[in-house]
């Protein structure tokens, strides 16, 4: 797709999380221009040179207000919305990994200006409050949004066009987030749903759903077995698999203290998340 890339966020605490994302993404959806985002002052030339990636940091940014006030843990991404270098992106946190081609998605932004993920389950009202927002104070602050209209997603991955939203109404968000403490779940997972979806209601944006992303956090071992054909797993965190669920190739990857590589099938101590497909 034309005008289309993926902007992967990071920071010195999940650059190995980073140089998994970035493999996985080569792997499965070959030479797709790689932006990173970083936050902080580290080397990760590296990867640069690696995956032949794009920039964008502090240094770059062009807006004043966004380098004060969005950086940081759920902020640095919100700066992909405006300064995106691609027209059409998809946006994935460090620690996600690819599995299988996407492209099928990029293609719906011709339709939709955002696509996000298509929860398995539905939330509670104190389910929300827990992982999202404060439901009460949002329908004080917002008394024409339906709060449990909507299937709230983990952000961790989004495809979006640019500029889907203002820099007013963020800055906005920005200063509810301080002045009305507790009204969002710390991070963006809170405040970007609720954007997403009272700018789908009230007609500004068109939003889709659709079965993007796995949480390994919410699947039992066995599940996950069946789900990617697991054949070894020595330890899962709460990494994201973005699945895209049709497609069976096989990725595996070890993430060390000190490197990140692809592995044989067979390979011993890889620890912390692994992908099969068969």
């Amino acid at each position: 797709m034309e005008g289309f890339g993926i902007i992967v966020v990071c920071t010195k605490k999940d650059y190995l999380f980073a140089k998994g994302c970035c493999a996985s993404i080569r792997y499965f959806m070959g030479n797709v221009p790689i932006c990173l985002l970083v936050d902080g002052d580290f080397d990760y030339s590296k990867l640069v040179k690696t995956y032949n990636t794009l920039v964008l940091n502090r240094s770059n940014i062009k807006s004043e207000e966004l380098k004060k006030r969005s950086f940081g843990w759920g902020t640095t991404k919100m700066i992909a919305f405006f300064e995106s270098p691609f027209e059409n992106f998809l946006l994935l946190d460090a620690d996600t990994c690819l599995w299988g081609d996407m492209t099928m998605y990029a293609e719906k932004l011709k339709s939709f200006d955002v696509i996000l993920d298509s929860p398995c389950y539905t939330y509670s009202e104190k389910d929300i409050s827990h992982w999202f927002f404060n439901v009460e104070k949002v329908r004080e602050l917002f008394p024409d949004f339906n709060v449990l209209a909507h299937p709230y997603v983990c952000s961790g991955i989004i495809f979006s066009r640019k500029n889907v939203f203002t820099l007013k109404e963020y800055f906005e968000i920005l200063d509810l987030t301080e002045n009305v403490p507790g009204l969002f779940f710390p991070g963006e997972m809170g405040f970007i749903n609720l954007m997403f979806y009272r700018a789908k209601d009230q007609g500004r944006l068109k939003v889709a759903n659709e079965d993007i992303q796995y949480l390994v956090c919410d699947f039992k071992p066995s599940e996950m077995k069946k789900t990617f054909r697991l054949i070894l797993l020595l330890a899962v965190t709460a990494t994201l698999f973005s699945a895209c669920r049709t497609h069976e190739k096989c990725l595996l990857t070890e993430t060390t203290r000190k490197q990140q590589r692809i592995l044989k099938p067979g390979a011993k101590n890889s620890f912390l998340f692994l992908i099969i497909k068969g």
